[in-house]
């Protein structure tokens, strides 16, 4: 009986204050940075974003994150336009981490990523969760694994992905130029460095 006395006086508290109320998230609370668009609406602006990328030669499709939310829907774009708005963010304000696996498409993407201002991780390629589970292998569902393992590494299980190379450079001590190959070394005595 208590809990519903109190639902009803807060409804009748409501209706008393009509059209003045005004309902907010806790996304509205917790944002600081919170920009007026032309009509009037609150847009808030992301401090952090997060990408999980999945890398093709003419392609490239990224699952994003923005601040803690839920993750957006997978999208494909071009791989110079998603430089382009990386660089975008960046200029505005917002922290960009992205990931994608090693693979034919090599680290140029790591580089231009870098040149935008992202914080990029290569990761080791493997089985991600949703090939696992359900026999599925799509580039929407890759993005997707790899932003959850992203969000995973940076809160801080380093177990989540195994990074090939990260901002810093592809390998410790040898410069992420186009020339430069692995040192076998590094492989078999695990001297890669963890970020």
């Amino acid at each position: 009986m208590g809990v519903e006395r109190l639902f009803k006086s807060f409804l009748d508290n409501m209706s008393r204050q009509g059209s003045n109320t005004r309902c907010y998230t806790v996304g509205d609370m917790q944002n600081k940075s919170v920009k007026q668009n032309s009509e009037g609406e609150a847009k808030a602006k992301p401090e952090v974003i997060k990408i999980g990328l999945d890398l093709h030669a003419r392609q490239v499709t990224e699952c994003r994150q923005l601040d803690g939310s839920t993750p957006k829907p997978a999208q494909k774009w071009d791989p110079w336009k998603l430089l382009n708005q990386v660089e975008e963010w960046v200029q505005g304000g917002s922290k960009v981490y992205s990931c994608y696996e090693a693979g034919a498409c090599g680290y140029w993407y790591h580089r231009e990523l870098i040149k935008c201002g992202a914080v990029n991780y290569v990761v080791a390629p493997r089985v991600l969760e949703n090939q696992r589970s359900k026999h599925q292998k799509t580039d929407r569902l890759d993005a997707r694994a790899l932003l959850d393992n992203l969000e995973s590494y940076l809160r801080g299980n380093r177990h989540a992905m195994s990074i090939v190379a990260s901002s810093r450079s592809p390998w410790p001590g040898v410069s992420p130029e186009p020339g430069n190959r692995r040192p076998w070394g590094l492989v078999a005595t695990g001297d890669l460095e963890a970020v």
